[in-house]
């Protein structure tokens, strides 16, 4: 049974808001950090880290919560979800281990070294013990953050394992290479790949050229395969 984006039912509430949180606090020191070393701004609707590479941005709290409806989650957690293009922040990632502590498996793949580097830093300051929390924010192994070009062969095997496939609109200018790696990659039962940004039509051809069905939600386009 799917349950809509609620939490397990041994959370409540109340829990579920300590561990977001937990999670703002430990944004909020690193962007201050990050912004006195002239490495990133935080505004209110956006943050915005610099590279060597330029400005990237990050999806905020704010989005991140009103995505997790469309995510169709199993209330069990029994699931594997993955990010392609996670960014500085990881904020969807972290953000779901935050708010579906069962969720088994957590996977972002970023290929700038910089952003990567800085959602280490979320990842340790996750893993240490929280007293408010009574343990850490993140589950030891629940959450991989991979240094990588996620179009390399060596994470087909990442996508393929995954149940929910994650992209950022504007992560890459390659649509085509995009539809391909989805379209013969996105392989398990009922697995969805979902798309967030401002383009009303991404990726027509997953539809006509790998017979997915798209599904709108309130912010993500969903493509589905019934590979059964």
């Amino acid at each position: 049974m799917l349950s809509q984006g609620v939490l397990p039912a041994t959370s409540d509430e109340s829990a579920m808001q300590d561990r977001i949180d937990a999670l703002e606090k430990i944004y909020s020191t690193l962007l201050a950090k990050k912004e006195a070393l002239g490495e990133a701004t935080a505004g209110l609707k956006d943050e915005v880290f610099k590279t060597r590479f330029g400005l990237f941005g990050s999806i905020t709290l704010q989005e991140s919560r009103r995505l997790l409806p469309d995510l169709c989650l199993p209330e069990d957690g029994n699931i594997n979800i993955l990010d392609l293009g996670s960014g500085g922040s990881a904020r969807f990632i972290f953000h779901l281990a935050a708010v579906r502590s069962n969720i088994r498996k957590l996977i972002g793949i970023e290929v700038e070294e910089d952003l990567h580097a800085i959602s280490l830093e979320v990842l340790h300051e996750a893993q240490k013990s929280c007293a408010q929390l009574g343990g850490p924010l993140v589950r030891p192994m629940q959450v991989e953050l991979l240094n990588g070009n996620f179009f390399d062969k060596k994470f087909k095997h990442v996508i393929r394992a995954s149940d929910r496939v994650f992209y950022y609109l504007s992560t890459t200018d390659d649509e085509e290479k995009v539809v391909d790696l989805i379209g013969k990659n996105l392989v398990r039962p009922n697995a969805r790949f979902l798309a967030f940004g401002d383009a009303e039509n991404p990726f027509p051809e997953l539809v006509t050229k790998y017979k997915f069905t798209r599904t709108d939600g309130e912010l993500l386009i969903m493509y589905s395969k019934n590979t059964r």
